[in-house]
C-alpha cells in the first residue's frame, strides 16, 4: 500500500482544508470575542472529516481545547458569561443526559453551541490519539491552520472501512459501531 497522496488526493485534501478553515472561522464567529483566546491552540476532529470527504451533511463540529484546564476554565467562563451562554444550545424535549446548567446543552463531557459547534470539555486534545476509530482522527490544527491526515486515515474513509485504532485500548461502543454501520459503512481489518 502506498502512503503517498496521488495529485487529485492532495487537491481534495487541500479543498477540505480550506473548508474547514473558512467553516472554523465562521463558528467561532457566532461566540462572543471573548471565548477567542480559549481556541487559539485548539483542534478541530472527529467524525466531520469522514462527512466531508464523502460529501454528507456534517453532524456537529468537535472542538479539542489546548489542555484540561484551558477546557476546564471554559466551561467555568461559558457559564458565567450571559453572552456565551445564550449562544449555547436549548436543550430539546425528552433529552434524558445530566446537564450542568438548565435548559442548556452543558454536560459533563461537553458543550454545544446553536451552531452545531461542540467544545469538549471532559478532555483535551491529547485524548485524539485514543480515539476509537481511525477515521475519526484526523485534524485541523487552529493554530498552524493545517491538516493532518494520514494515508490509513484518508483511506478509511474514502472506503467507509471502520478500523479500529490501536491505542483505543478498549472495546469500541456497539453504539458507536452501530452508527456507522448504520450510514453505510463496513468493518474493516
Amino acid at each position: 500500500m502506498t502512503t503517498v497522496f496521488s495529485d487529485d488526493e492532495r487537491i481534495n485534501i487541500m479543498l477540505i482544508r480550506d473548508v474547514v478553515k473558512s467553516k472554523f472561522r465562521e463558528l467561532l464567529s457566532d461566540l462572543p470575542v471573548d471565548t477567542y483566546p480559549y481556541f487559539k491552540d485548539s483542534i478541530l476532529t472527529g467524525g466531520c472529516f469522514a462527512s466531508l470527504f464523502n460529501g454528507e451533511l456534517t453532524n456537529d463540529w468537535d472542538v479539542y481545547l489546548k489542555d484540561v484546564d484551558t477546557a476546564d476554565r471554559f466551561e467555568s467562563f461559558v457559564m458565567s458569561d450571559t453572552p456565551t451562554l445564550n449562544a449555547v444550545k436549548d436543550l430539546t424535549p425528552g433529552y434524558i443526559a445530566e446537564v450542568k446548567v438548565r435548559g442548556k446543552l452543558i454536560t459533563a463531557n461537553a458543550i454545544t453551541f446553536k451552531n452545531k459547534l461542540q467544545v469538549i470539555t471532559r478532555t483535551c486534545k491529547a485524548h485524539r490519539e485514543t480515539f476509537d476509530f481511525i477515521h475519526c482522527m484526523p485534524y485541523f490544527d487552529m493554530a498552524t491552520q493545517q491538516l493532518f491526515i494520514s494515508r490509513r486515515q484518508y483511506d478509511a474513509i474514502k472506503n467507509k472501512k471502520i478500523i479500529q485504532n490501536p491505542n483505543h485500548k478498549e472495546q469500541p461502543s456497539l453504539h458507536r459501531l452501530d452508527k456507522f454501520l448504520e450510514r453505510g459503512w463496513d468493518i474493516g481489518a
